[in-house]
Formats: C-alpha cells, structure tokens, sequence
C-alpha cells in the first residue's frame, strides 16, 4: 500500500471519529436531562390523609394507599403560576389555590373553581426504599373533560 493512500485513510479514520464525538458532545447538551434528587426515604411518608409538604421540589408528597405522588404547589391556571402556590387547607381536606378560587382532592384531581387542568406533578422513582424525584421536569395534571363552570377570576392576585 502506498504510503499516501495510507495517510488519507487515517485522515479519513481521524476526522471521522472528530465528528462523531463531535456529535455526541452537541447532543448531550442540546439534548434535556432530569435531575433526580433524593426527597427521603418511603417510611418518611407512610400512607396519610393529608400531604407532607416538600421544600425541593417546592410541592406536596402525597402516599395515598402506598402509593407516591409529588404534586407542585404552582397553580395549573397559567395567570396565576407566578404569584399564587397551592396550599392544603386541613378543615376541608382539600387543596386551595387562593387567587383563581380553584380547589383540588388530596391526589391533586379538580374539584372546582376556574382551572384548566388537575394539579400538576413531578416524576417519581422508588430505589431501594429511597424516594426520588426529577425536578426538572413537570407533569402537566390531566385536563378537564369539559370547560370549568363559569366562576369568575378576580383580575388581580389578592395581595
């Protein structure tokens, strides 16, 4: 083989492996990743008729029947997601969003008041007894079957 024909094969062979990790380098940072942070161990939080509120993510955990769920406190109707957060209101076992008047159930479905949708959530895992939860990413709640009964939204956030 002649010698030149050997250097453009391992030109060839070089800038080929150049692009390809050239490639893989764009789409590891074009490309989203979750960020899985432990919140606790499951004994933290047995099955309870009320949520345990949760700092980071900012929301409620709520274990219905053994089961896990992590709900956000920012409200689901997109007027009110920066300056309203859901809070759980004991006396009525339900949670209340305080500016549009939406309420939802303990599991985070719609009750009432002006909302497009049931709370939104966040991805939960369970690993060896350890609760995890990707904070970079939202589950949007699931969409009312039909329009919101006609409640008025105040036009401003109460302060």
């Amino acid at each position: 083989m002649h010698r030149q024909k050997l250097l453009s094969i391992f030109f060839l062979f070089a800038v080929t492996c150049f692009g390809a990790g050239l490639i893989f380098a764009l789409l590891r940072f074009a490309l989203p990743r979750g960020e899985w942070i432990q919140v606790g161990v499951v004994s933290h939080f047995p099955p309870s008729e009320e949520p345990y509120r949760l700092r980071n993510p900012d929301g409620f955990i709520v274990n219905i029947g053994g089961e896990i769920t992590v709900l956000s406190d920012r409200p689901p109707h997109p007027r009110f997601q920066d300056t309203c957060l859901i809070s759980w209101e004991t006396e009525l076992s339900r949670f209340q969003e305080p500016c549009g008047g939406a309420f939802f159930a303990l599991d985070g479905s719609y009750l009432g008041g002006p909302s497009p949708r049931a709370m939104d959530s966040f991805p939960v895992r369970i690993e060896e007894d350890e609760v995890w939860v990707e904070i970079t990413t939202q589950i949007l709640g699931e969409p009312l079957p039909t329009a919101p009964p006609d409640t008025p939204i105040p036009a401003e956030p109460p302060h």
